[in-house]
């Protein structure tokens, strides 16, 4: 069988098909179609008319069949009615033979128009013809039988070809050779816009003046032989970053599948784009998940990678783009690392990416790790993930760059002293050479600043009026700083703020001076999906350079104009840009202005986030970074335009506000954020630095809000049943830890639960924990005949135990014996046994005011739920009815009480209102969900708690009239806002459940499911979160300020 033939009819064996209608039907219809051939192209068996000579004769009319001496089975035409090619089919069980394909290929040749192209098949194989020349088409052939490959899958323009082409486009199959060719076609046309040459000296990639970087090709050698997923690099603007992207796109595609994109050009998502580009071209049209295994088998196949680069990720003119590269990075984990993403991100950037929602980002944790034995010692073990840096050309580098642009730019001799060190800059390096090109000597001394005035005078020289393209780059540069200015920027993503709508453009200065400034390199022209212009900056740096010395001349201001100027570039990172590139060359009072304003907007950002603090979320408080219920405190660094910050409690220092900009190095900066107190610091994205002070400030606070509510940290001592519920849940699961039973097995624990013999037996697990290690601690001291220990590569020692079995049951009946007598011991746990402590916390407060604890009916539910869970329902109607009455009834109760305890400044939004539900149970319908559960929250600040639960369709069904849904109950009728649907077991047991709060262990989730044994708790979570995720900053800001609340 060969690739070429589409790819369902022949992928592995098929079950006998009886009939070639069976075959026709299950099979070649539903494929083509997906190659996407619309119905109204596919004819079957009927009217084909056939010229015989001056006679044309139809196939389906009256006349004899066998006279005719043969039937046509599929003929495929094109929108226009043109034939493309005819499929003849035979039954499953007959072999192929040399007769069936003259026949099929007659019947092309006898068409009206003849179909270039034959498919014959009998399902389990098929095999296509050229009509013309009767050769069969191989993948491995194809080249030399068809025009369409010969000339290098482009056609010439001979009309008689055009058929040809369109038919052929139907059969381009996932062969190994296919993608491999599509794979260099890809990266050739992707890269055009940026290669250069000797005619082309402004592009960013010139192959014969690059010299490779030797670490970065070290790196990606390991990258690429280990199974990691993602790689980024990551630099300064103007390091070279897009240059090493580049040749690596070029390298790596002699032995890998390899695709360019950059991202300034995408206009959907990652997978989107990736899954486009190959359905553009190939007769599959696969989903994505369908594109991603395929390419994974042929990277088996092939035992090569596929690998995916990406430059200037943070150009990416998407929305939320961050999201879908962290989401396709989650992907890459199933292909065992034969499907790799490379990226490059400026390194003020980078925050965006490595983290999501305050958390570290799928494609941070899947960065490799394999590289950072480089700059380590031999063997030493890797630490965690972290992207490549791009740093400036070292000495080596330079003598090896420097005489390729020598030769190339003709340049009267090498680069030394401060022009040598401006070099280190592959940007600066690309100025001085354009600079300098033909000229003689070269000066010692110039600074950046001066060599980029000289470079755009060098290109004002070349046009008809330098003068007035000069004054049309300001003028440019002014449409943009307007726009920069505006409201509506700070909801854009940095490359749509870069980029000039050609109508705003025109406004300002004349479309052929806009090209002078095109054909010179200064500025770049985009067409969006829609066919839309915009114009930007080729280099970032040139921009800040024109935005701060040719129109603002920031360099000409005084103090005053300065401070008021500086305040509103700070609040666009386009702009701050240029005032950070002006901030190297200006007078120290200018800097000192900057810090004293960063410094200012600190105090702002953290009195309105101590606010939402202190009035909205009081109940909150502790568990909201930084974790302590009284005053907060702000550490920053400020360096080159880099904002880095956390919080701290403030008990650990005196000052409210505390600049680090004068520590140097990241790890002194990470010491002292933490000899601070400081549990996690961000940098760069949106910041009090460059955005709206309340927004930010608001924004942050929702960050921490949310990820509590999905941690499980909320005050949860205001509901009795959700405390009584996780007692019942952890104790049940570490029932063997606690010795609750007899048996080693775990059974549903009998209520009532005793809390003062649950409080022994929790003591009397801490204390055997503490005997044991203490055991443990002797031996290693005393280096005894029992430990051995041994110093692993990462320098850190391990003790291995030989346990005297005799000497542990000892120290565990002493444990067990002072813990009868009311002895209490330290908190002491391995890992897995960490909501023991949560458990003991409960049991402590409960112990307060009662003796035992009820369960709820649930747990037991839940376990014969999940014995029948492919059987039908074990409970009745009527039971289920109960049971559902039991879970909304106390999940709306605490529900409330948490929302009162930790959202109190809250308590009359809209959105954490819920008071009434209206549930709806189907015992018919039994899905991969398990028995249907329909339901939908009321808000009504002034009511008790109320659930009416139905069975459906008996007593109760749902309708969509007028835009509104509608649930009938008999006579009566009720609107609903919005409705949820799962199943029976998935609402009692959810898959992702929020964990336990530990006290002395830190804040995390933990890693026993003892949180899934919880139904009323995790049913009210999942409440709180949905409610939390729908207010906005707006929300926050308005009830500080005493207002209303925006709307849903």
């Amino acid at each position: 069988m060969h690739e070429t033939s589409p790819a369902p009819i022949t992928s592995g064996a098929m079950n006998p098909m009886p009939t070639e209608e069976d075959f026709k039907a299950r099979i070649l219809l539903p494929y083509l179609q997906s190659l996407g051939i619309s119905q109204n192209q596919i004819q079957l068996e009927k009217s084909f008319k056939l010229k015989l000579g001056r006679t044309t004769v139809e196939i389906g009319s009256k006349i004899p069949r066998e006279k005719l001496g043969g039937r046509l089975d599929v003929l495929v035409k094109n929108m226009e009615g043109e034939n493309l090619f005819v499929v003849e089919l035979k039954a499953s069980n007959q072999k192929l033979t040399d007769e069936d394909t003259k026949q099929a290929i007659s019947y092309a040749r006898l068409l009206d128009q003849i179909a270039p192209f034959v498919v014959v098949s009998n399902g389990k194989e098929s095999r296509i013809y050229d009509s013309i020349t009767t050769k069969e088409l191989s993948s491995d052939k194809i080249g030399e039988q068809s025009d369409f490959w010969a000339n290098g899958r482009a056609l010439t323009s001979a009309d008689d070809l055009r058929i040809r082409f369109e038919a052929l486009k139907y059969f381009i199959g996932y062969s190994i050779e296919n993608v491999q060719a599509f794979s260099k076609a890809q990266q050739t046309q992707r890269l055009l816009p940026l290669l250069g040459d000797e005619r082309h000296r402004s592009k960013k990639y010139i192959p014969v003046i690059y010299v490779p970087r030797q670490k970065v090709r070290n790196a990606i050698d390991l990258f690429t032989q280990e199974p990691g997923l993602s790689f980024a690099l990551v630099g300064e603007s103007g390091v070279g970053k897009t240059n090493e992207m580049c040749a690596l796109a070029d390298s790596l595609g002699e032995q890998h599948i390899t695709l360019f994109f950059c991202a300034n050009s995408l206009c959907k998502g990652l997978l989107e784009t990736l899954t486009d580009e190959f359905n553009w071209n190939f007769s599959d049209q696969l989903r994505d998940q369908e594109l991603m295994r395929r390419l994974d088998e042929l990277a088996k196949a092939a035992k090569c990678n596929v690998i995916i680069l990406i430059d200037a990720l943070d150009e990416a003119d998407v929305p939320i783009f961050e999201k879908s590269v962290s989401d396709f990075a989650t992907r890459l984990g199933q292909f065992g690392g034969r499907i790799k993403l490379v990226v490059s991100v400026k390194s003020t950037e980078w925050q965006r990416f490595e983290t999501f929602r305050g958390d570290e980002s799928a494609l941070k944790l899947s960065l490799d790790t394999s590289w950072q034995q480089i700059d380590g010692d031999e063997g030493q073990a890797a630490s965690e993930p972290k992207p490549f840096m791009l740093y400036p050309l070292s000495d080596r580098e330079l003598d090896e760059v420097i005489p390729k642009y020598v030769k190339f730019f003709q340049l009267g001799g090498v680069p030394e002293g401060v022009l040598r060190d401006l070099c280190r800059s592959p940007f600066m390096m690309r100025v001085i050479s354009e600079v300098y090109t033909g000229q003689g000597s070269l000066p010692h001394d110039m600074s950046e600043e001066k060599l980029i005035d000289a470079w755009l005078k060098k290109k004002f020289e070349k046009v008809t009026d330098p003068s007035r393209t000069k004054s049309a780059l300001i003028a440019f540069a002014q449409s943009l700083y307007d726009k920069l200015c505006e409201p509506s920027t700070k909801m854009m993503t940095m490359p749509e703020e870069e980029n000039v709508p050609e109508t705003q453009v025109r406004k300002t200065t004349s479309l052929p001076l806009n090209q002078e400034l095109l054909a010179q390199g200064i500025i770049v022209r985009h067409e969006d999906e829609h066919g839309r212009a915009s114009f930007s900056f080729y280099y970032g740096r040139v921009r800040d350079f024109v935005i701060a010395r040719y129109l603002l001349e920031l360099d000409k201001m005084d103090n005053e104009r300065f401070r008021d100027e500086a305040a509103k570039l700070l609040k666009n990172r386009i702009l701050q840009s240029a005032l950070i590139w002006h901030l190297q060359f200006a007078p120290s009072s200018h800097r000192q202005i900057l810090s004293e304003h960063v410094g200012g907007q600190a105090a702002l950002f953290l009195s309105t986030y101590q606010r939402i603090l202190d009035e909205l979320v009081p109940g909150l408080k502790s568990n909201l970074e930084p974790f302590t219920a009284g005053e907060v405190g702000l550490a920053y660094q400020w360096h080159d335009g880099w904002l880095s910050y956390g919080l701290f409690p403030l008990e650990r220092s005196a000052d409210k506000i505390i600049d680090l900009s004068h520590v140097s190095g990241r790890e002194e900066h990470g010491l002292e954020m933490r000899r601070l107190g400081v549990s996690n610091w961000r940098g760069g994205g949106v910041n009090f630095g460059n955005a709206d002070l309340d927004i930010a400030a608001t924004e942050f606070a929702l960050e921490r809000i949310v990820k509590a509510t999905e941690n499980g940290w909320l005050d949860e001592t205001a509901s009795d049943v959700i405390i009584k519920e996780s007692i019942f849940a952890i104790a049940s699961k570490h029932q063997s830890e606690l010795e609750l039973n007899e048996t080693n097995h775990q059974v549903t624990l009998k209520s009532p639960l005793d809390l003062q013999w649950l409080d022994q037996r929790l003591q009397a697990f801490f204390g055997k924990r503490f005997y044991h290690n203490q055991w443990m601690q002797e031996q290693i001291e005393t280096n005894s005949e029992y430990v051995s220990s041994s110093k692993g590569s990462n320098g850190i020692i391990s003790h291995h135990f030989t346990i005297d079995q005799q000497m542990f049951h000892d120290l565990s009946c002493k444990a067990d014996n002072e813990a009868s007598q009311g002895m209490r011991f330290p908190i002491t746990f391995y890992h897995g046994e960490e909501h023991l402590e949560v458990l003991m916390t409960y049991v402590e407060y409960l112990k307060t005011h009662c003796s035992h604890v009820e369960n709820t009916p649930l747990p037991e539910a839940i376990d014969l739920l999940r014995q029948h869970y492919n059987t039908e329902c074990p409970l009745s109607a009527t039971q289920v009815k109960s049971l559902l009455e039991v879970l909304f009834q106390e999940s709306l109760i605490a529900y409330r009480q948490l929302v009162a305890v930790n959202f109190s400044g809250l308590l009359d939004s809209k959105r954490l209102m819920h008071t009434s539900a209206i549930v709806l149970y189907c015992p018919q319908k039994l899905d991969e969900h398990g028995w249907e559960i329909t339901y939908s929250l009321i808000n009504q600040s002034k009511e008790a708690a109320s659930v009416r639960v139905f069975i459906q369709p008996e007593e109760a069904t749902v309708s969509w009239e007028s835009r509104q849904f509608i649930l009938t109950a008999g006579n009566e009728s009720i609107e609903l806002n919005a409705f949820h649907r799962t199943g029976l077991l998935s609402l009692l047991s959810p898959h992702n459940a929020a964990g336990f709060r530990m006290a002395s262990s830190g804040l995390y989730r933990t890693s026993s499911y003892a949180h899934k044994e919880a139904p009323i708790r995790m049913r009210v979570y999942e409440w709180i979160k949905e409610d939390v995720k729908k207010l906005k900053a707006g929300d926050l800001l308005k009830k500080l300020s005493g207002g209303a609340e925006s709307p849903q």
